[in-house]
C-alpha cells in the first residue's frame, strides 16, 4: 500500500473521502496514548518537537544530499552553494533546535519515545518489505504516482 511504503493492511482507504481509516485509528490511538500528561500544551509541545525534529532530518538531509550527489537531477535547487547554504539553513537549525528544547522533561522524553519508536519502526517495516514484500502490494483505488515530476498519477488499475 501507498506506494510500498505502508503494509497494505493500514493502507485500506474509505471510498467517499479516501482517508486511510486504519492509519487515522492508529493516530487517534497515539493521541489518546498523550491524554495522560494531562494538558493540551504538552501534547501540543510534543507535536512542536516531532515537527521540529523533521523539519531538522529534511535540512540535514538537503545538505548532506548537495555534498554527497551534487550534480544529481533535481525538480528545483536552491541557489546557493557551500558556506552560503550553511548561512540560509543556519537560522532554521537554530530556531527549531531551541524550540524542540522549550517543553518540559516530560514532554521531551515523550516526543524522545516517539522517535525512538518510529525509528524501530522504520528499522521493522524495512525487514518486512525485504523479505514479505507481497505485504506491501498496492491496494486499490489508492494512488501511485510516477516517477517523473509532475508525471501524470496512475491507479492499480493503470499499472
Amino acid at each position: 500500500g501507498e506506494q510500498g511504503m505502508t503494509p497494505s493492511v493500514i493502507a485500506p482507504r474509505l471510498s467517499w473521502t479516501q482517508a486511510p481509516w486504519v492509519a487515522v485509528l492508529v493516530t487517534c490511538g497515539i493521541t489518546c496514548a498523550m491524554m495522560p500528561l494531562g494538558s493540551f500544551s504538552a501534547i501540543l509541545g510534543i507535536d512542536m518537537s516531532l515537527y521540529c525534529a523533521a523539519l531538522l532530518l529534511e535540512m540535514g538531509a538537503l545538505i548532506k544530499l548537495r555534498y554527497d550527489q551534487p550534480d544529481l537531477e533535481r525538480p528545483y535547487r536552491i541557489p546557493v552553494e557551500g558556506f552560503w547554504l550553511w548561512l540560509l539553513f543556519l537560522p532554521a537549525i537554530v530556531i527549531s533546535t531551541w524550540c524542540m528544547f522549550l517543553g518540559g522533561w516530560e514532554v521531551q522524553l515523550f516526543a524522545l519515545g516517539l522517535l525512538i519508536g518510529g525509528a524501530l519502526i522504520i528499522l521493522v517495516l524495512g525487514y518486512l518489505r525485504t523479505n514479505y514484500p507481497q505485504w506491501f502490494e498496492g491496494v486499490e483505488g489508492v494512488q501511485h504516482f510516477s516517477a517523473v515530476p509532475n508525471g501524470p498519477a496512475e491507479t492499480k488499475a493503470d499499472a
